[in-house]
C-alpha cells in the first residue's frame, strides 16, 4: 500500500476478490488518519472502525462487501505511517 510521510492519500488497492482482509497501520508517527473504503471504486468513505486514528491500528473485514480500500493521512506533524494490507482470496477459501 506504501507508507505515508505527510498528508497524503495511499494508492487504492483491489480488494474485490478478497473474501477477508486486513489493514496494518504502524510505525512511529504523530498525526491523524483514516482507512477509507470503496464499493464503487469511485467514492471513498471512512471505515466507520477507522476513522482518525492517532495510533498504530488493524482494520480487520470479514465476508468483504468492498471493492477497494487505501489508507488517507490527514494530519502529519512527524514520522512514518507504514502500510500493510493482507487477505485471502475467494477462490482459495474454504
Amino acid at each position: 500500500m506504501g507508507d505515508l510521510t505527510g498528508i497524503d492519500v495511499t494508492d487504492a488497492i483491489d480488494v474485490s476478490g478478497m473474501e477477508h482482509f486486513a489493514v496494518t497501520v504502524g510505525g512511529t508517527f504523530v498525526g491523524t488518519y483514516s482507512v477509507e473504503v470503496s464499493q464503487d471504486g469511485t467514492t471513498f468513505v471512512a471505515h466507520p472502525d477507522a476513522t482518525d486514528k492517532t495510533a498504530p491500528f488493524v482494520l480487520a473485514v470479514s465476508d468483504n462487501p468492498y471493492k477497494e480500500v487505501r489508507v488517507n493521512c490527514t494530519a502529519h506533524t512527524s514520522g512514518t505511517l507504514k502500510n500493510l494490507l493482507g487477505g485471502r482470496d475467494e477462490d482459495r477459501a474454504g
